[in-house]
This record gives C-alpha cells, sequence and structure tokens, in this order.
C-alpha cells in the first residue's frame, strides 16, 4: 500500500469522536488492512457527503488518502447502516458492546478480514432479531476468541486428552474429565448441549454459527462462560459491556 496514494477500501465504523466543532476522528476495521485511524472533515455537517458514512455501525466504501501524519477520508459511499440497531436501548447496548470488542482484538493496519465478516454478521443478527441477544452475544465473544488466536481448547480434556469432558477451565482455557477436574478453583460443570454449542460456534462456517438450538438454561450457562472467558482474556470490564448488562437488568 503506498502511504501517499489515495486507495479504496470497504470498512466498518467501530468508534467515532467529534474533534472541533464539526470534523470526527474514526476507526474503520478495514477490508484487507485491518484497524485504521481516520480524519473525516466537516463529518458533523448537516450537507457533508461523510455525515452518514461517519457514524457508529455503518459499514461502507471510504477513498482515504495517508499523509506522514494522518490518514484523511476524501470520499465514503454507506452500504449499510443498520439503522435497526437504534430500536430499542438494550439493542443498540449489545451492538456497541460487540465493536467495542471488536476494535479491542484488532490490531492496528494487519489484516482481520474474518474478524469484520464476523462483528457485521453479529450486528447484522442484533438488528433483525435472528436469536436471543444472549446467544447471538456468546457466539461474537467465543468466536471472536478463536480468531484472534485465544481459542479455549474444546476438544478433548486438556490435562489427559480424554474425550468425555464435563468441566470448563478458566485457568487452562479449556475442558477438563471429570477426574482431572480435582480441586481446579473456578472450574465450571457444563452439560453436553452447551459442551456441543461451544464446539459448533468455534468450527462453524462464520453465516452459521449461530444456527443452532439450545434450551434457556443451556444458553444462560454458555453465554456466562463465554463472557468470562472474553473478560479474563483482555483483563478488563468494557463500558459497553457495563451498559449493556443494566439495560438488561433495568429491561
Amino acid at each position: 500500500m503506498d502511504r501517499y496514494e489515495h486507495y479504496t477500501v470497504r470498512g466498518l465504523v467501530l468508534s467515532e469522536r467529534t474533534v472541533g466543532d464539526w470534523d470526527k476522528s474514526l476507526d474503520l476495521l478495514c477490508e484487507g488492512i485491518g484497524l485504521v485511524h481516520a480524519w473525516a472533515r466537516g463529518a458533523k455537517r448537516t450537507n457533508s457527503p461523510l455525515l452518514t458514512a461517519s457514524t457508529l455501525f455503518s459499514y461502507g466504501s471510504y477513498t482515504l488518502r495517508m499523509s506522514e501524519s494522518r490518514t484523511t477520508i476524501q470520499q465514503a459511499e454507506t452500504i449499510e447502516a443498520f439503522l435497526p440497531l437504534r430500536k430499542s436501548v438494550q439493542t443498540l447496548a449489545l451492538a456497541s458492546y460487540v465493536l467495542e470488542l471488536s476494535k479491542y482484538f484488532c490490531a492496528e493496519e494487519q489484516q482481520e478480514d474474518e474478524l469484520l465478516r464476523l462483528t457485521l454478521n453479529t450486528l447484522y443478527a442484533v438488528a433483525q432479531d435472528t436469536c436471543s441477544h444472549v446467544q447471538i452475544k456468546a457466539c461474537f465473544e467465543l468466536r471472536a476468541l478463536s480468531i484472534t488466536g485465544y481459542a479455549p481448547t474444546l476438544h478433548a480434556c486438556m490435562s489427559c486428552g480424554e474425550e468425555t469432558v464435563a468441566f470448563f477451565s478458566f485457568r487452562k482455557k479449556g475442558l477438563l474429565c471429570a477426574s482431572c477436574v480435582g480441586s481446579e478453583e473456578g472450574a465450571m460443570q457444563l452439560d453436553r448441549a452447551t459442551i456441543a454449542a461451544m464446539r459448533y460456534i468455534d468450527t462453524a462456517e462464520l453465516s452459521r454459527i449461530m444456527s443452532f438450538s439450545i434450551g434457556e438454561k443451556q444458553c444462560e450457562l454458555l453465554s456466562a462462560i463465554c463472557e468470562r472467558y472474553a473478560l479474563e482474556t483482555i483483563e478488563h470490564v468494557p463500558p459497553t459491556l457495563n451498559f449493556y448488562r443494566q439495560v438488561k437488568t433495568n429491561a
């Protein structure tokens, strides 16, 4: 990529910040490039051609120019604005958490196309209510971890290789059998349905990772495991997750 030429890429707005009265600073997850920090001059003006494409959740085509000091958006065309994400506070909160976690896992200017596809698929699922928010959130967390190199070991017991497993160890980052779990602190007992769901999410085609049925109790257990594993991996609680928890509790 020539750092002094215009180039056009497709990207998703992961975050936006107002700069001055009319400009914006955007974090874009771009195809073939990864995370890009871009300046959108005048994007807050009502007549700006960048107005829609520089809004959170917008997926579009961006013509960028990279100089020694900054990357500037020269032109932009919105492909998908995901407007249904704003239909409720809870939907907006979940979608915001998805973007924040996606941004955390992005490496600047390092290709993250699979993570981009996962994030877009997840935003679509939230917008269209393809399944419960609990299931969507768990699928995104676990698969994002897998894509970015933090996948837990799910095929057999991490200690002895036994295929019949029943516990998840956060310390060892994977499954354990009943004989090996011993006094493993914080290990969570799982049923077959939850283990099967985790394995499916980890290996299924991206377009189908949410296409499975699971009982309500198992789904809550799946969600608890995926969230805790994600938080222990990133070692902090994103503010958007706290907001999602709050609105979910008050719903």
